[in-house]
């Protein structure tokens, strides 16, 4: 564990200091001989250009300019945010390093958006990511034993499936996924979905968007909450495994659904699925459900038309998604219950090897050891 610099943030509305406490990515991020400011973002709306570390003493600057061991640590590392358009993190850090004669180098952004990787190219800064899945990633029983958790999968479904056929949980009623949820409550697989739903909040019907059906939405607000059981929906992935092992395939509704920032983030909406061996198609930013190779993952292709979930606008992808739904209710809805079930876990192969690419960590290990390789 490397050591944090002692109290040298001076009071202010944008940078404040930090602990390691409970914070994944630096309690176990062992460098030797290295200290640390370890420094957060906050009041994010009120960003424009801000001086960064205009609010660190002269001591800490020099430190940081002249002591080799020395570096501050930016932790938002929790957080998905586009830091160049959403809030302006990066044009702030760049400009606040060049006012204040900093070695940029000796500066790190930590981050759990996919996409800060490929654009950290553009800044002289150092940028570090990883998944956001530590929390979920010891909830599951037998760490390694994949061939006991896939019959433990295959046994519950063959004991629980009856009636539904795919879930959708949406804990937090962020208006796009509860527009998708809305969506399929009304569609053709409705009946045959198990969703999990909070109620709209007002000012959510205060938007101003012509490609969404406000009567449906409305109508939709009449029946909610849904809940599939009582548990809250932050529970560890155990209190979920009896939803993924009644039904065959799920709707990932991942945190980040914009076409308007570059975010992109695979956090335990999509592990939970993984984890119970469930194939499933993902609503998030981007082109997620091609490119979850790129973290390691294989694609759900051999159980839906993948190319067309990706499309541009979130309106766009609740259409494809919806309409894909129909179509493998449709199909499923003409098998047997030993029929449905071998279909779940047709492609033994892919359901084995994402759990066991989910299980070893492997994408946030490759990351890991390049950061750690800096030093």
């Amino acid at each position: 564990m490397f050591t944090l610099a002692k109290q040298v943030v001076k009071d202010n509305d944008f940078v404040y200091q930090k602990s390691t406490e409970h914070n994944y990515f630096f309690i176990n991020l062992h460098i030797p001989n290295l200290e640390v400011l370890l420094i957060g973002l906050k009041n994010w709306n009120t960003w424009d250009d801000v001086d960064v570390f205009s609010y660190l003493n002269d001591y800490t600057l020099d430190r940081l300019r002249n002591d080799p061991s020395f570096y501050i640590f930016v932790d938002m590392a929790e957080e998905g945010f586009d830091p160049v358009y959403q809030f302006k993190f990066w044009p702030s850090i760049s400009s606040s390093i060049v006012t204040n004669n900093l070695p940029a180098k000796k500066i790190f952004y930590f981050s759990c958006n996919l996409q800060d990787e490929k654009n950290s190219k553009y800044v002289a800064f150092n940028v570090h990511v990883e998944h956001m899945w530590w929390s979920w990633q010891n909830d599951i029983h037998d760490y390694f034993n994949v061939e006991k958790e896939f019959k433990r999968a295959v046994k519950n479904t063959k004991r629980l499936h009856n009636k539904k056929f795919y879930s959708s949980l949406n804990r937090a009623p962020r208006f796009y996924r509860t527009y998708l949820n809305a969506c399929l409550y009304y569609s053709d697989a409705g009946e045959q979905g198990l969703f999990s739903q909070m109620s709209i909040p007002e000012d959510n019907f205060k938007y101003n968007r012509n490609d969404i059906d406000w009567t449906m939405l409305e109508k939709f607000q009449n029946q909610l909450p849904l809940y599939i059981d009582h548990k809250v929906m932050n529970e560890p992935v155990q209190k979920y495994k009896h939803i993924f092992d009644q039904t065959l395939f799920h709707i990932a509704n991942e945190t980040v659904i914009s076409n308007k920032f570059d975010r992109r983030m695979i956090t335990e909406k999509s592990f939970k699925a993984i984890s119970t061996f469930t194939p499933m198609m993902l609503f998030a930013s981007g082109s997620s459900n091609k490119e979850l190779e790129n973290y390691g993952f294989k694609g759900y292709e051999s159980y839906f038309n993948v190319s067309a979930l990706d499309k541009e606008t979130p309106t766009e992808k609740i259409h494809e998604i919806v309409a894909e739904t129909n179509r493998v209710c449709k199909k499923l809805s003409n098998m047997t219950k030993a029929q449905r079930i071998e279909w779940k876990f047709s492609n033994e192969e892919l359901l084995k090897h994402n759990f066991k690419t989910f299980r070893a960590n492997i994408f946030n290990k490759t990351q890991r050891q390049k950061l750690l390789a800096y030093f």
